[in-house]
């Protein structure tokens, strides 16, 4: 697709690539599994992406002449904090 104003969403999908030659400011992935995303340069400097329940997700987006792939972690580490009533959360080093 070329453009949207708010959003993407791809629910209960396996194996899809999804393009956008325009600009896509958040993209949702729930209850996906294998989804590549093709961006941009103009929506890769602005995109966002909301994941629930998905695997094996990647994005690509041009750097300078070339294509780059990244994968979207679906690996976290949560830690919990009793002192301050709060839990944390970051990428698995796996995606280091």
């Amino acid at each position: 697709f070329e453009s949207c104003i708010s959003a993407c969403e791809v629910v209960n999908s396996q194996k899809i690539q999804l393009q956008t030659t325009g600009v896509c400011p958040t993209f949702t992935l729930d209850k996906t599994d294998g989804i590549v995303v093709y961006l941009s340069e103009e929506s890769a400097a602005q995109s966002s992406f909301v994941t629930s329940q998905s695997s094996e997700m990647n994005v690509n987006f041009p750097v300078g002449d070339e294509m780059k792939e990244v994968p979207i972690p679906e690996q976290f580490i949560h830690k919990l904090s009793p002192a301050e009533a709060k839990l944390s959360s970051e990428v698995s080093d796996l995606y280091h």
